[in-house]
């Protein structure tokens, strides 16, 4: 995708993990995309309601509310969000709860760089802008 193409496209980061949240919104933002960052997932469901989100990359474990849970509360609204989830402790069931729930894909922690664009790209193909 293209820096400017990305530059109309919001995506929200919701990692407990500061070093793991920055480093994915500091790859994101020089591919050009819009980085929301959330610290845990109630703020990233607050982030979701009053912010315009293209695509939502979520960690499967956050002490207040899991990427799980944000998956299943996130607006419909004007369209689903698509949602990556991510976790360092991965595992069959696990993945296919996600997947059940919602979310587009499942990706195991630490996530490449190559593999965070490539997500992001396939998640946000054939989408508008929200924005």
């Amino acid at each position: 995708m293209s820096h400017v193409r990305a530059a109309y496209y919001s995506i929200l980061v919701a990692d407990d993990q500061v070093n793991v949240r920055e480093g994915m919104a500091e790859i994101l933002e020089r591919q050009g995309y819009r980085v929301l960052r959330a610290e845990g997932g109630v703020v990233a469901l607050e982030i979701a309601t009053r912010e315009s989100v293209d695509c939502s990359i979520l960690d499967v474990h956050m002490p207040d509310l899991s990427g799980l849970d944000v998956v299943r509360r996130l607006p419909l609204s004007p369209r689903a969000i698509p949602s990556i989830l991510m976790s360092g402790e991965p595992s069959p069931e696990l993945e296919r709860e996600a997947l059940s729930a919602g979310a587009f894909t499942f990706l195991r922690k630490p996530v490449s760089p190559q593999t965070l664009r490539a997500c992001v790209a396939r998640a946000l193909a054939g989408l508008e802008p929200l924005r």
